[in-house]
């Protein structure tokens, strides 16, 4: 058996919003193909610590690596320096939001296809047809010439999600993908999710559905106060947290 390799590692993170420090040293490495899911109460830091890899949300202080390779950042008085190596970073790490994030303006199928055409240089038809396949493949084929208005809350989540593997990312970052659903609707957009573990996507994911996360996951997290209290399997952490703080939480979710 070969050894895995690490898709996507973090070193010492840091993070403050003014004299809060919102993220100590958080240290991670994802391998190909792994499910990493983050757990933890509102406020522990777990979204804030998910736009910190694609530096929506630029560290204090830390290492980001990237198939091996570091990822170079800096920042100034006016915000992150936005370089090459930043934008092909996010290419490589795209977010699916809570609210979805699609452009009102335009169909399904473009909202899929504008970024590979503007950012990859991908051919306008090449782009397009590439959106029609991953929309068929969220479920949305028969849809692709909808407007976000014209869909279901979960629908434009399943859209927003192949929108993200349109631009044939390393790895993708789930940001509670299902927080802002109705009850009736959670389970399609995490039917898309648990197939794209199946087929072998690399995936970091905050969630606050504790049965789907022991259900795809390969390593849990559990962010306590910006800290890494407890990590292992789903039935390390689920079924036998080692901290008083991890099962405290548990219990009151589970």
């Amino acid at each position: 058996m070969s050894a895995a390799t690490t898709r996507l590692s973090v070193q010492n993170l840091s993070k403050s919003f003014g004299s809060l420090r919102v993220l100590h040293d958080i240290s991670l490495a994802a391998d190909e193909g792994q499910v990493i899911t983050i757990i933890g109460s509102s406020g522990s830091g777990k979204s804030t610590f998910l736009r910190c890899l694609n530096l929506l949300e630029v560290p204090d202080g830390g290492a980001i690596s990237l198939d091996g390779r570091p990822v170079a950042y800096s920042s100034n008085a006016h915000g992150l320096k936005v370089t090459k190596e930043v934008r092909a970073l996010r290419t490589a790490l795209p977010m699916v939001f809570q609210s979805f994030n699609l452009w009102r303006h335009m169909s399904v199928r473009d909202n899929v296809a504008i970024a590979p055409i503007h950012v990859l240089g991908k051919p306008r038809a090449e782009a397009n047809e590439r959106a029609h396949d991953l929309l068929v493949r969220v479920g949305l084929g028969e849809r692709m010439h909808f407007y976000p208005h014209q869909l279901s809350g979960g629908q434009q989540q399943r859209a927003a999600i192949a929108r993200a593997l349109a631009m044939e990312p390393r790895a993708l970052l789930f940001d509670e993908p299902t927080s802002a659903l109705d009850p009736e609707l959670v389970g399609e957009v995490l039917k898309v999710i648990e197939e794209l573990a199946a087929a072998g996507n690399t995936m970091l994911m905050v969630t606050h559905e504790m049965g789907f996360a022991r259900n795809v996951s390969d390593r849990v997290i559990f962010l306590d106060q910006g800290r890494v209290a407890e990590s292992g399997t789903p039935e390390e952490l689920f079924d036998a947290p080692r901290t008083e703080r991890a099962a405290q939480f548990l219990a009151s979710v589970m």
